[in-house]
């Protein structure tokens, strides 16, 4: 079990330090990194319900929903052939079936949401847990070089990441283009998984 003792004297994790990688296909290990524009992982939910003695007790888990990717386009669309090649796995759109699944790590992909420790983030965070060992002052261990450093185009560690199992593709949304914004084509991808776990 956590404790947040501590969770003071930690930087914040930035929602834009992530990756996504699709794990069982390796177009995807080096190419998705950039392309997940947004995602919401959903979470574990538990039902309870309250009797008429005023009591409360558990009642159900609600399971894992449906994840959307928001995914930015390439101009030979690569992106959008990777995912209709997924959905042409499983579903067969000229003859209007399910296809059968001879192997399933075709049909099923393993997801992972990938949150990067930023070098500034570590370098706060282990300064505020000295700080509150020895009360120095912080200041002293962050130096204008320490920030200038932070910036450069180093690589960041990987931190916390949630892997989604046995996902399944539901669907692609709609392409919608426009003649004036000039901004990235981007579309949503649907996937449901059976289960979670995290590092």
């Amino acid at each position: 079990m956590g404790h947040l003792d501590d969770a003071f004297y930690y930087a914040d994790q930035l929602t834009s330090r992530w990756e996504l990688i699709i794990l069982d296909n390796e177009y995807s290990q080096n190419n998705f990194k950039t392309r997940v524009q947004d995602v919401s992982i959903p979470m574990y939910k538990l039902n309870a319900e309250r009797k008429i003695t005023g009591h409360t007790m558990y009642k159900t888990l609600e399971d894992l929903g449906e994840i959307t990717l928001t995914m930015r386009e390439t101009p030979s669309f690569l992106i959008y052939n990777y995912f209709k090649d997924w959905f042409n796995v499983v579903y067969d759109l000229e003859n209007r079936c399910f296809r059968v699944i001879t192997n399933t790590s075709d049909a099923f992909r393993e997801v992972r949401l990938v949150f990067k420790q930023g070098l500034i983030a570590n370098e706060i965070g282990s300064a505020y847990t000295n700080y509150a060992k020895s009360t120095a002052n912080i200041f002293k261990d962050l130096s204008i070089e320490s920030f200038d450093k932070s910036t450069n185009n180093k690589e960041e560690k990987d931190g916390t990441y949630f892997t989604l199992h046995n996902c399944k593709i539901i669907g692609l949304d709609a392409l919608s283009v426009d003649y004036v914004s000039g901004t990235p084509l981007t579309f949503s991808v649907t996937i449901l998984p059976e289960a979670m776990d995290n590092n």
